[in-house]
């Protein structure tokens, strides 16, 4: 969706949305699973017009949020090795709901690309990230050693900043919006992984 990066330069950011990632975290805070609780809810959590209690749907409810989880992991994973041939749905009940929703669920997850493109949309006037790095640089007297960084964007309440590996970070687009606090605390991730 949006790249950030100099011509020469040693780094890299690579911000996009992830549709299949967006319908997990949706899913987690409509069906009530308690998994990823580092992850604030989405926002906003819309209704889902087909609504099944998972109770009636499998034997052993305790199982749904591990089987949330293991689709979760698969979807991080995808997501942070550029992966298009991962099946986007989970199996089971999670995939029956997923599917009966579909329609709700894609209108609700495209606005919130549409958020995410706007809050990464270019202008002259917006604060870049070379501009962040020089400064840093000049100001104490050091080189930002080279990254090449994966964000991905989130539509969970508040500024989320949540890195899950040196290389993967999830933000939330209320944070993407303000882009000197953004690029401020993906300088810091940087320079304190480094």
């Amino acid at each position: 969706m949006a790249a950030l990066s100099s011509p020469g330069a040693p780094w890299s950011v690579e911000v996009d949305y992830s549709q299949p990632m967006a319908c997990a975290l949706l899913l987690r805070d409509c069906l009530n699973i308690e998994a990823e609780s580092d992850i604030p809810p989405v926002n906003p959590v819309p209704h889902l017009p087909v609504r099944h209690p998972i109770d009636d749907q499998v034997q052993d409810p305790a199982t749904v949020p591990a089987h949330w989880q293991e689709w979760w992991n698969q979807l991080l994973h995808a997501f942070a090795n550029k992966e298009s041939n991962t099946d986007p749905t989970p199996p089971g009940t999670l995939g029956r709901i997923l599917t009966e929703n579909a329609e709700h669920i894609h209108q609700w997850s495209s606005a919130r690309k549409r958020e995410v493109a706007h809050a990464c949309s270019s202008s002259r006037s917006r604060l870049r990230l070379r501009h962040v790095i020089r400064d840093y640089e000049h100001t104490h007297a050091t080189v930002v050693p080279p990254f090449h960084i994966r964000v991905a964007a989130v539509p969970v309440a508040g500024p989320v900043f949540i890195p899950r590996t040196e290389n993967l970070i999830m933000v939330g687009i209320t944070l993407l919006e303000n882009r000197g606090q953004y690029l401020n605390h993906l300088l810091h991730h940087v320079v304190d992984h480094r």
